[in-house]
């Protein structure tokens, strides 16, 4: 049986779409023996029935890009969302590239850069990676320093999307290296940056920080506006992880401040967003309400609907707990279509993960446990191994609520190997807790002690808060 060319889930020789990622297939016997060519672009979309023969390969690669810009994917820049529209022309691009490929068709570098880029935005991140590597092989053959970066900075980014910290790390320090070699300041700050946000990943706020810091002050010798506010609000994430929340608001509030300098209209929308959160944090849920609003209201005037479901989710949140369940339900769903709708399957994750939380607020553990093990899946085909850990250690939490310990242990101890695995110190933490609970409840208080803790030393080493109980009983 052969397999989806864009996800990897088995199909049947028969179907014309996979029913896992909707993309259409295209079987051996349907492709082998291609005679001629029918491909035409109209108003940005690819029509006919796109065949290949050694005369016409250079009209189609044209085709595509020509069909990739009229998306707004021009060099490294991309947009910042896909129209359902728009995602099913991208995947018709991914498929036709692919078809080149195997057609004996080397691209241009650098178009393999912006078919990436297209990929990653569209979801399909093992497809994005492959572009990248194209791009690599061919700038290190003809000795493109400035390609070779920006490969390897994008093949770093992709491996954090899929959890692969270490890796992302490695592609991005040697990005870093070559941009520091050949005097690319831009690209070096960026490359600090990302690594900083690794760094925060796997709980090193001290070497984010430094990292974070440094790509800022770079970003001010340019005089980069965007680009210093875009480390402040990194920086106040970091603040707000360790639980400084006053430096978390003065950081933010300074992000707001100059974007709303710079008219940049998207990157308020995520300030506020964050103001939010702290004002939720803080217990002020009208002002975490007031700020999600005016969040939401920017991205509906800007058609920004990724930043938009964000903004419903977190107002999905504030009627939670509030307790107006009936308005978080319909907020997470309308958001949940949205991410859909977009292709965003990250923020379709989230939004099955927020409903699934509900659920179990409504003590319907049954249909929390089935909207937990969605958003699972969804985690699982796209690579992402930090949510995948996430969302088993909710399912976890599920079959301990069902009496299921030997499961949940399971569950908890699946997630622990994966924070692990990509070096998420926080995350483990979290799961070392759960386990140390469990072992309470089956009377195994030596067990107990020893993950609690191992758990409450992470968080010391990270700079997170210690509940005051672990302080009281000696941990």
């Amino acid at each position: 049986m052969p397999f989806c060319r864009d996800c990897g889930a088995q199909v049947d020789i028969t179907w014309k779409f996979c029913p896992q990622c909707n993309i259409a297939q295209v079987h051996a016997e349907e492709s082998g023996s291609v005679q001629s060519a029918n491909i035409n672009l109209t108003d940005g979309v690819i029509g006919g029935d796109v065949n290949i023969t050694q005369n016409n390969t250079d009209d189609i690669s044209k085709a595509l890009l020509q069909t990739l810009q009229s998306l707004g994917f021009t060099g490294e820049k991309s947009p910042a969302e896909l129209s359902p529209r728009q995602e099913i022309e991208v995947g018709k691009v991914l498929e036709v590239s692919e078809k080149l490929v195997d057609y004996g068709v080397v691209m241009d570098p650098w178009n393999d850069i912006t078919l990436g880029n297209a990929a990653k935005l569209s979801g399909r991140t093992t497809v994005a990676h492959q572009h990248y590597l194209r791009a690599l092989q061919s700038f290190k053959e003809s000795n493109n320093m400035d390609g070779e970066a920006a490969a390897k900075s994008n093949l770093g980014v992709i491996a954090k999307l899929q959890g692969n910290m270490e890796m992302a790390k490695q592609f991005l320090e040697e990005s870093l290296a070559i941009n520091r070699l050949i005097g690319d300041m831009q690209g070096v700050a960026v490359a600090l940056s990302n690594l900083g946000l690794i760094a925060h990943t796997r709980g090193d706020f001290q070497k984010a920080e430094k990292l974070l810091m440094e790509s800022k002050h770079i970003y001010q010798d340019l005089g980069s506006i965007e680009g210093v506010s875009k480390q402040l609000g990194n920086l106040g994430n970091i603040s707000k992880s360790r639980g400084d929340l006053v430096q978390a608001e003065r950081l933010y509030r300074e992000s707001l401040s100059n974007y709303q300098e710079i008219g940049d209209k998207q990157s308020e929308a995520i300030a506020l967003n964050n103001l939010g959160v702290l004002s939720k944090t803080r217990g002020d849920l009208d002002e975490a309400k007031r700020l999600y609003q005016q969040s939401l209201s920017i991205n509906k005037a800007l058609g920004d609907r990724r930043g938009g479901s964000i903004s419903l989710g977190n107002l999905g949140n504030i009627a939670q707990i509030q307790g107006d369940l009936s308005t978080a339900r319909s907020l997470y769903h309308e958001s949940l279509s949205v991410n859909r709708e977009i292709g965003n399957k990250e923020g379709e994750a989230l939004s099955l993960n927020n409903l699934g939380h509900l659920a179990k607020t409504r003590s319907d553990l049954s249909e929390a446990e089935l909207l937990y093990r969605r958003s699972l899946d969804i985690c699982r085909s796209i690579g992402d191994r930090q949510n995948e850990a996430i969302c088993l250690g909710y399912l976890g939490v599920i079959a301990e609520e069902f009496g299921k310990t030997d499961e949940a242990e399971r569950l908890h101890r699946e997630s622990l190997a994966i924070e692990r695995e990509v070096g998420d110190r926080r995350g483990e933490s979290i799961s070392l807790h759960q386990l140390g609970t469990l072992a309470f409840s089956r009377g195994d208080t030596a067990a107990q002690h020893e993950l609690y803790t191992e758990a409450v030393r992470i968080r010391r080493d990270i700079g997170l808060p210690v509940d005051q109980w672990f302080i009281d009983n000696g941990y």
